[in-house]
């Protein structure tokens, strides 16, 4: 019988164990609601926002429309081969995260390999044909998820990496994991101002590397695109070129910041020279904050807040 000699990368292998015994993460902010209960966790709903170089974590109680935690984490694995262990080693020392009983769990993916499609043009199964008109899929084994967004009329195709895909089904045991995408939490959440959603607003939700940009007409999303940025100006950049392709008049545009507090701060200063009327965003709507979430800034947290409005 021919034996099977299985080769491994042997630096690799102790990379991986010396990552499982060593600190993934950096907790930097926290704000705990005075109604949190952890013996409770069955009536709450879970969100898990996985950046590139973050984690954040969101619970809410579906009973009462309340946030009750949030949690940003520095993400330190930035390799995507270790980004598995890292996750796991997160979950694993978190006081409360193991916890199976969540009500509702959702992983909300970052990544630019996305594509929103009108209801008409939806099929469950076409979801690469989609993704690789504006994006490439080919490269990685993805695996392809999809979100409805009844109120907008359209889907949310995109593709979570395989490994980290394959990882969350087990994440809880025979509890479901849904996944939905960051884009489409934000969308969600825009949506339900309809005094925002007139042409002339821009909508900027900045990221660690990207910034997202959605403009609606008649309250239904008429742009959403992604744009990786190195520095300030490129954001100033990407902004005005949408301004200017949607045939915007800057001194009309009204523009609405999203995102982490300090990301959209940098932003703020040099885009103002060229637009006057921008304004940080507040919270989503139809939610409730008690005050403890006074020590975090309005639009810090948007994205992974408006996530859940997929339970509704």
């Amino acid at each position: 019988m021919q034996s099977i000699v299985k080769i491994y990368n042997l630096q690799a292998l102790k990379h991986i164990l010396a990552l499982d015994s060593m600190q993934t993460h950096k907790l930097k902010t926290k704000v705990r609601d005075d109604l949190f209960n952890a013996d409770t966790i069955a009536h709450y709903f879970l969100c898990l926002k996985l950046g590139k170089q973050h984690i954040e974590v969101a619970v809410f109680d579906t009973k009462i429309d309340r946030c009750m935690l949030y949690e940003y984490h520095d993400f330190l694995t930035e390799d995507e081969s270790l980004q598995v262990v890292g996750l796991a080693n997160f979950i694993k020392s978190h006081p409360f995260l193991p916890t199976a009983n969540w009500k509702a769990i959702y992983l909300m993916d970052c990544n630019l390999h996305y594509s929103f499609v009108p209801d008409e043009y939806h099929h469950a199964n076409y979801g690469a044909t989609f993704l690789r008109l504006n994006t490439e899929i080919d490269s990685k084994p993805f695996a392809l998820q999809h979100t409805k967004h009844l109120g907008q009329g359209c889907y949310c195709h995109f593709g979570v990496q395989k490994p980290v895909y394959e990882w969350s089904k087990n994440l809880y045991r025979d509890r479901e994991v849904i996944w939905v995408h960051q884009t489409g939490a934000f969308f969600e959440g825009v949506s339900k101002n309809p005094d925002r959603l007139d042409s002339n607003h821009l909508h900027v939700l900045v990221n660690e590397d990207n910034i997202c940009i959605a403009n609606f007409r008649s309250g239904k999303l008429n742009f959403l695109n992604s744009f990786a940025y190195q520095d300030a100006m490129d954001m100033v950049y990407f902004v005005l070129l949408v301004a200017k392709e949607l045939g915007l008049d800057n001194t009309d545009v009204k523009l609405w910041l999203y995102g982490g507090a300090e990301n959209a701060k940098t932003l703020l200063t040099p885009l103002s020279q060229y637009i006057k009327q921008i304004k940080m965003a507040t919270r989503p709507k139809n939610q409730n904050f008690g005050y403890r979430f006074d020590d975090i800034e309005n639009w810090q947290g948007y994205d992974v807040f408006s996530s859940y409005y997929f339970t509704k």
